[in-house]
């Protein structure tokens, strides 16, 4: 559906669109397993070392993607897409994963991945090539 728009927000914007960014990327912030606040997460995004992509339907902002280029000691750059949230995920993924490869070519990344991508997600991402490396597993230690 080509009424979905992709656009990347520039840092000294995102404290404009909080306000409508805030509810969609508290969902994901919600299972991140308190490794992210949204105070971080605005931080991040105002600082630009994380850049926030949304997904908007006429004026409406119905998705926000945020992607962080990550250096290994190694040299390898991959680029990271950490928090995702929104609606309407079959109209847009496409295209957003179009973009985000063009960004990564441009940034020297050899790799996108994804964090924390939930069972749903990750059935609709291997149709694409998308491949689990790893799995974190968590122990809650008591005082």
């Amino acid at each position: 559906m080509s009424d979905y728009k992709i656009s990347i927000v520039p840092p000294n914007m995102v404290e404009y669109l909080w306000e409508d960014v805030a509810p969609i990327i508290q969902r994901p912030i919600d299972l991140s397993h308190n490794e992210v606040t949204l105070d971080i997460a605005k931080k991040e995004l105002m600082s630009g070392g994380v850049t926030l992509v949304i997904v908007t339907l006429g004026d409406e902002i119905v998705a926000i993607n945020t992607l962080e280029v990550r250096t290994f000691p190694t040299g390898k750059k991959a680029m990271y897409i950490p928090l995702t949230g929104g609606d309407h995920l079959d109209y847009w993924m496409l295209d957003f994963l179009a973009m985000v490869k063009e960004m990564a070519k441009a940034h020297g990344c050899t790799h996108i991945r994804g964090l924390a991508v939930r069972k749903g997600w990750l059935r609709k991402l291997e149709k694409l090539g998308f491949e689990p490396i790893s799995t974190t597993i968590e122990l809650e230690i008591q005082p």
